[in-house]
């Protein structure tokens, strides 16, 4: 069970996260590729979108954390983080994926497994 006020807290946790991490692709993605030792794509039009995606997800769980709740902002976010993870482990099952991804996509599922555990709370 998750409170609201803790649900707000996480909220503004995953603003914060999401539009540094998003930030940081959109802004420095090559730099990042070169500090983790993970081949670069092949256009980096690939990372800097998927950065902003991970901006505007920190953007609506900022606003899904002020003033009262927004349900469907959670489940949105939830619905994001759930992809982003479920596509990085996919890969690290049967394919392959660098090491760093995996991280990512560990925090992405804590994350949605605590906006579950509030949705699955507020039965509104």
């Amino acid at each position: 069970m998750v409170s609201d006020k803790a649900m707000k807290s996480v909220l503004w946790f995953g603003c914060v996260y999401d539009v540094a991490l998003g930030a940081a692709f959109a802004l420095f993605g090559p730099w990042i590729f070169e500090l983790v030792k993970v081949t670069e794509p092949n256009h980096w039009g690939y990372v800097q979108l998927l950065g902003g995606f991970v901006f505007v997800l920190g953007i609506m769980q900022g606003r899904a954390a002020s003033g009262n709740i927004i349900r469907d902002l959670v489940w949105l976010s939830l619905a994001m983080k759930l992809v982003f993870a479920c596509v990085v482990f996919y890969n690290l099952a049967f394919a392959s994926i660098p090491l760093v991804w995996v991280w990512f996509a560990v925090v992405d599922a804590l994350f949605a497994a605590i906006y579950f555990g509030w949705l699955a709370y507020r039965k509104a």
